[in-house]
């Protein structure tokens, strides 16, 4: 939880085990890890626009941690990324920055082609 935000970490995505074998552990979520700290820093210091830049960058860092990460996590880190911009979307609505915020989705939309739909909504309501 950070200041008034009850956000989410994408890592609270539960990942497949069962099939998991030997694949080595998603590089997206060593990305996360990295990240959400400062990001709640941010927004616990009320630096909603600096956190909302941060979550557009670690938006675009998950996705190119997917790429390589093996194919079972792809689902899981697909759906970890639409938690990210349900975030984002929150902070956006509640620190009042929606322009920043639809600005931030808008460019994820542009090169999130799995959840280029579901961004389309976000930006949209």
């Amino acid at each position: 939880m950070s200041g008034s935000y009850l956000l989410t970490s994408p890592n609270a995505i539960g990942l497949p085990a069962a099939e998991r074998g030997d694949a080595p552990a998603p590089a997206a979520s060593a990305v996360v890890e990295e990240w959400w700290p400062q990001i709640e820093r941010l927004l616990a210091d009320g630096q909603a626009s600096a956190a909302i830049c941060s979550m557009e960058a670690l938006a675009v860092e998950m996705r190119r941690a997917t790429v390589g990460d093996a194919p079972l996590f792809r689902d899981a880190l697909t759906l970890a990324r639409r938690v990210l911009y349900d975030d984002l979307a929150q902070v956006g609505r509640t620190a009042e920055c929606e322009e920043p915020t639809r600005a931030a989705l808008y460019r994820c939309a542009t090169w999130d082609e799995e959840l280029r739909p579901y961004l389309e909504q976000l930006i949209s309501s």
